[in-house]
């Protein structure tokens, strides 16, 4: 017994000297990562310079001030180079790294550069920690409130949340969380803000990986508990608030709440491009108008608003390039960028209103005139459904006539509670339930 416990003693001795050892040669280790970790940064990034200063040091920690420096090809605002500093803690333990870290208010022109365009800086600050045992990283990064001048008005940034984490360095987790923003004009039309716009409970996630050194991302998720905005009519119309008009109350709005957001990429093709896979859902209320004659108007709900749709396929990665391409590169880029022919499915766009609903579905594709950038041998095929009483709600009675007048042709059917058809367009001639309409040429 006696022995087992001498054993587990020295055992346990060995482990804290290895440690303690372990400790120091961290801490060299981590002074010789840190500047081949920015040499190869700096070296990555054309015209970015970093410089890595040590204001306090010991075995178990480390203070100091990370030094940035960018020159671009041209000039920002008048400026040469954009610099800034960030300051940072790290202390060591066994088997963990973690630090502090906040930006440098003092230093850089990034303040001078704000100051011109008439923003705010940003200030942000965040920790972060590292296990050596679990062989993981995770971070946080959080910026404080803001207020923003815009057009008319201001906005307010609540808190801005940003964090990380990964366990094998491959594949990582990503999460941005905004409390709110809420942005509201200065002029008043009738006695109300010429326009409010809030929004509330956004949360967006990642998940990216690293393929051969290249970062990948497969997923996107969207949440937005709120979003919602009016506006006065003279004011998006373009009068002033001085105009006399007859009816100065009127506004326009929508409210928008459980907001859900997926977006999925594919594996690229040897041409680098992907399918693009989108999910969105929510419950929308829309009041065009809102207010009138100084009386709350009813909404327009749109309740389980649902839209499932997918894109096949495209270089995501060089979509930018059309942007600033001339009319010679165009033509070439747009056929490197999209597939030939370019599909695109709709699974669903659905929701209710009145206890009704409205579906639609369908599929097409097309392929581009590269000489003449015009689409040809475009292919659709959609279905629709729509309940008799949203009929009834969303269209004329001259549309309702016509409506009816197609149903008794048979390009309309019509079970005595719903109205359905399906448009199909090909080789330029369009038909509704199979029935000729004419050309589309």
């Amino acid at each position: 017994m006696h022995k087992c416990i001498k054993v587990a003693g020295f055992t346990l001795g060995g482990l804290m000297v290895l440690g303690v050892a372990g400790l120091f040669a961290g801490s060299m280790l981590i002074d010789s990562a840190v500047d081949k970790a920015l040499l190869k940064a700096s070296s990555k990034v054309s015209g970015l310079k970093l410089d890595n200063k040590f204001t306090s040091s010991s075995p178990l920690s480390r203070e100091g001030v990370l030094m940035w420096n960018y020159t671009p090809k041209h000039q920002i605002m008048g400026l040469d180079y954009l610099e800034g500093a960030v300051k940072y803690r790290v202390d060591l333990g066994l088997f963990k790294v973690s630090g502090v870290f906040e930006q440098e208010t003092e230093y850089g022109n990034l303040a001078s550069l704000m100051t011109k365009v008439g923003l705010p800086l940003l200030h942000y600050h965040g920790d972060f920690e590292a296990s050596l045992w679990k062989l993981s990283l995770q971070g946080k990064l959080k910026t404080d409130a803001l207020q923003l001048p815009v057009a008319d008005g201001s906005c307010s940034l609540s808190e801005q949340h940003f964090s990380f984490s990964t366990m094998t360095f491959k594949s990582f987790r990503t999460s941005f969380d905004s409390d709110g923003i809420t942005c509201q004009s200065d002029l008043l039309y009738n006695g109300r803000p010429a326009y409010v716009l809030k929004a509330s409970g956004l949360k967006v996630k990642a998940n990216p990986t690293l393929v051969n050194h290249k970062p990948q991302l497969e997923e996107v998720q969207l949440q937005l508990d709120t979003l919602e905005g009016d506006a006065s009519s003279l004011y998006l119309i373009g009068f002033t608030p001085e105009d006399k008009v007859r009816d100065p109350s009127m506004r326009e709005g929508f409210k928008f709440s459980n907001l859900g957001f997926e977006l999925g990429l594919s594996d690229k093709d040897r041409m680098h491009r992907q399918s693009l896979n989108f999910k969105g859902q929510g419950d929308l209320l829309f009041g065009f108008p809102m207010v009138k004659e100084n009386q709350q108007q009813p909404w327009f709900d749109m309740q389980g608003t649902r839209l499932d749709f997918a894109l096949h396929k495209l270089d995501l990665m060089s979509l930018p390039k059309l942007a600033s391409a001339d009319k010679e590169s165009l033509p070439r880029l747009l056929g490197a960028v999209l597939s030939d022919p370019l599909s695109f499915k709709l699974d669903t766009f659905t929701f209710k209103h009145a206890g009704e609903s409205m579906l639609t579905e369908g599929e097409g594709r097309f392929s581009l005139d590269q000489s003449e950038l015009k689409p040809r041998n475009l292919y659709l095929d959609f279905k629709v459904a729509l309940g008799q009483k949203l009929v009834d709600t969303l269209f004329e009675q001259q549309y309702r006539e016509a409506l009816q007048e197609a149903s008794q042709s048979g390009a309309v059917r019509f079970d005595g509670r719903q109205y359905s058809t399906r448009f199909v367009l090909k080789d330029n001639q369009m038909s509704l339930n199979g029935q000729p309409l004419g050309s589309a040429q």
